[in-house]
């Protein structure tokens, strides 16, 4: 194998972080607004570059522009102060000259609540690094493979994993800046019990809040509405905070996050405890997409979905996320063993997404009041709503695409661009516009144009769209990919074929009587 490129004599470019803006903050990378088009790695993928590299050309194909990849602090510290970064680095060579960014997720003391990750030294060494205990009927206590957050040694052992990778990270990648996110543990906590029953943690659990972490309730007042009946009631939402690494602040490094510990009934305790932290990524599977998206908005925070369901389910939701919640990035989770890999449904969403990516990133950005996503799934629901958001002086009303046949499934984005015209990305949909002015008597779709990306990311026009196309000026129609008739003689919809079109709204008032 050739010698791997050395960052040495570079000059490394700003390192990717955080900007703030009015209503969130946008990743920056390389100088840029970057909007993260994720997939998410099985856990085992980055332990082997050979099978990592494999996925590459595949991943390219999704319009994957970020790949998420879990590192254990097994593989990179099999033996006690003697760290292996080997594999690591030649996954990140093979990534960097696909084009892909990474993120890291580190899989230390934690991941999925459990303790597996842990280096075979820690395993095995119940004396120095204790375990959680469960309590079961009858004050039975099961030990379970868990690190206790209240051990120091595990601690600081994890957390010196921790910086070394984060220290190898920037010396080996900083001139390239394929790594643009860190975690910082993935799920802490417990499962099995609301707490560690051992004797340890029981005697901690019944002294009170330690001094300098209380959280009152006049500042309980203004946190979380999903965490005001949840004041200081108990230790363990204190102690989590011990067990994210106390090398986070240094180096200001935006981006990294625990997931699974901060969840919403108790987020505000989370944020006002470590505010070092300025991402919380939920994961999102069997939840309401829309409800976790706002609840990890919190306080202006940047929405990242670093795992959600990879189906055509998961796919659709990912606008309302991008659009209304001005989500730097989502990320479908075991993208890897999908099969076939021509049918993943995020390939269509990602490049869409990918087209019109400067325009969303400019919204996010400047007027984040004037874009807007929605969806609907392959089913209606008798208690279905349209989907309705004001602009404005213009309200949209948004429904599925009108058909003779079965109306199928829907998914896209508005953005309010100036003179009355609106930036339409997606399909089997249609938008009625209304002019909020009560001196308007008429409120209509003036011109609808196809558009084109190009690789600069600009829009061109296509086809310009009228008649039945646009109901005859009722409303912008985004047409679905293989529109139902419904056995109705006349083709009235065409095919969704770039699926971008722009929009101009227009609107009548009462004609003046001549004299």
């Amino acid at each position: 194998m050739p010698p791997l490129p050395s960052s040495i004599g570079l000059q490394a470019p700003q390192p990717p972080h955080l900007r703030k803006n009015a209503r969130s903050s946008q990743l920056i990378v390389n100088g840029e607004p970057f909007l993260l088009l994720g997939a998410e790695l099985h856990n085992s993928t980055l332990s082997n570059a050979s099978f990592f590299s494999s996925l590459l050309p595949k991943l390219k194909a999704m319009n994957v522009n970020t790949i998420l990849g879990a590192v254990s602090w097994a593989m990179i510290e099999p033996i006690e102060g003697e760290f292996d970064f080997v594999e690591l680095d030649r996954c990140i060579v093979a990534a960097r000259e696909q084009g892909f960014h990474l993120v890291l997720l580190w899989f230390g003391a934690y991941k999925n609540a459990m303790s597996v990750y842990a280096p075979d030294w820690v395993q095995r060494d119940n004396t120095r690094f204790p375990r959680m205990q469960l309590r079961q009927a009858g004050g039975v206590l099961k030990t379970v493979n868990v690190l206790q957050p209240f051990c120091d040694a595990a601690k600081n052992a994890d957390a010196r994993a921790f910086a070394a990778l984060m220290r190898h990270v920037r010396e080996f990648d900083s001139a390239y800046s394929t790594v643009i996110m860190v975690q910082v543990e993935n799920e802490v906590g417990l499962m099995g019990d609301s707490r560690d029953g051992s004797s340890t943690a029981t005697q901690l659990y019944q002294n009170r809040v330690p001094d300098g972490t209380s959280f009152t309730k006049s500042k309980a007042k203004q946190g979380h509405s999903r965490g005001r009946k949840r004041l200081v009631l108990g230790h363990y939402s204190w102690q989590d905070f011990g067990y994210i690494p106390p090398e986070v602040p240094l180096g200001d490094r935006p981006g990294e996050y625990p997931s699974g510990g901060p969840v919403g009934h108790n987020l505000d305790v989370y944020v006002y405890n470590a505010p070092d932290i300025q991402i919380y990524g939920p994961d999102i599977y069997l939840q309401k997409y829309e409800m976790v998206s706002e609840c990890f908005r919190y306080g202006n925070m940047p929405l990242f979905v670093p795992e959600q369901r990879r189906d055509e389910y998961g796919a659709r939701r990912i606008w309302p996320a991008y659009g209304t919640q001005l989500a730097i990035g989502c990320s479908p989770f075991g993208v890897d063993s999908l099969m076939p890999w021509e049918t993943c449904p995020f390939t269509l969403h990602y490049k869409l997404l990918h087209d019109v990516r400067k325009y969303i990133l400019e919204a996010q950005a400047t007027s984040p009041d004037n874009i807007f996503g929605f969806y609907y799934d392959e089913e209606e629901h008798p208690l279905e709503k349209p989907w309705v958001k004001s602009f404005g002086d213009y309200e949209a009303t948004v429904e599925r695409v009108f058909s003779f046949g079965k109306k199928g499934q829907a998914a896209g984005m508005l953005i309010r661009e100036p003179d009355g015209k609106f930036l339409a990305v997606g399909f089997g949909y249609q938008v009625v516009f209304q002019i909020t002015n009560p001196s308007s008597v008429f409120t209509g779709v003036l011109c609808v144009e196809e558009m084109e990306a190009q690789e600069d990311g600009t829009l061109r026009r296509g086809r310009v769209f009228n008649g039945d196309e646009t109901q005859h000026g009722k409303c912008l129609v985004m047409p679905p990919q293989e529109p139902d008739y419904g056995g109705f003689p006349i083709p009235f919809h065409i095919p969704a074929r770039t699926m971008m079109a722009r929009c101009t709204v227009f609107n009548l008032v009462e004609a003046e009587e001549s004299t």
